[in-house]
C-alpha cells in the first residue's frame, strides 16, 4: 500500500474515531460538560479500533477535538470544575492514552501466542507480561509494570477482550 493511500486510511479510521467519540460524549455527558474520567475511559473504549497502533495515533488532540464537537465550551467548565485546572486535565488525557499504548500492545502480543500458550489465571498473565518486557529489553515499561503490579494484568485483559470485541463486531 502507498504511503498515501496508508495515510488516507488512517486518517478515516481517525476521524471515523473522533466523530464517534463526540457522539459519545454528547450521549454520556451531564450537564456539567465536562466528561468525567470514568466516561472518558468508556468513550475511548467505545471508539477503539483493533488496528495495530491505534493508540499510538490516537492524540489527546482528537480527544480535545470530540470534546469541542460534544461541548463546545468545554475548556471553560474544565477550568471551573476540575481541580487541576486544564493543564491537569490535558495531563490526565495524556496519562490514559500512554497508559493504553502500553497494554493494548501487551493484549496484541498476548493474543500473538497461541491459544494453548497463553496464561489463563491473572498471576500467570502478570508473570507473562514482566517475562515478555523482560526479554525483549524493555525496562522502563517493565518498570511501569512492576509498579501497577497485578493490576497490570486486568489492564491487558481488559484490552484482549476490547481486541476480541472488536474483531467480531468487524
Amino acid at each position: 500500500m502507498s504511503s498515501t493511500a496508508f495515510n488516507e486510511t488512517n486518517r478515516h479510521i481517525f476521524d471515523e474515531a473522533t466523530n464517534s467519540l463526540a457522539s459519545y460524549f454528547s450521549e454520556v455527558v451531564s450537564e456539567s460538560g465536562v466528561p468525567t474520567p470514568e466516561q472518558i475511559k468508556l468513550g475511548l473504549d467505545h471508539i477503539f479500533r483493533p488496528t495495530s497502533d491505534f493508540w499510538t495515533h490516537f492524540t489527546r488532540e482528537m480527544v480535545f477535538t470530540a470534546l469541542g464537537m460534544s461541548c463546545p465550551d468545554w475548556k471553560q467548565k474544565v477550568s471551573a470544575s476540575s481541580a487541576g485546572g486544564l493543564s491537569g486535565f490535558s495531563v490526565y488525557i495524556s496519562c490514559e492514552l500512554i497508559d493504553r499504548i502500553l497494554h493494548d500492545g501487551l493484549a496484541e502480543d498476548f493474543l500473538a501466542l497461541p491459544p494453548a500458550r497463553r496464561p489463563s489465571g491473572k498471576a500467570d498473565v502478570f508473570k507473562w507480561i514482566r517475562s515478555h518486557l523482560s526479554k525483549a529489553g524493555q525496562d522502563m515499561m517493565l518498570d511501569a509494570i512492576k509498579k501497577e503490579g497485578p493490576r497490570a494484568a486486568d489492564k491487558v485483559l481488559h484490552f484482549v477482550r476490547l481486541r476480541e470485541r472488536a474483531l467480531c463486531l468487524q
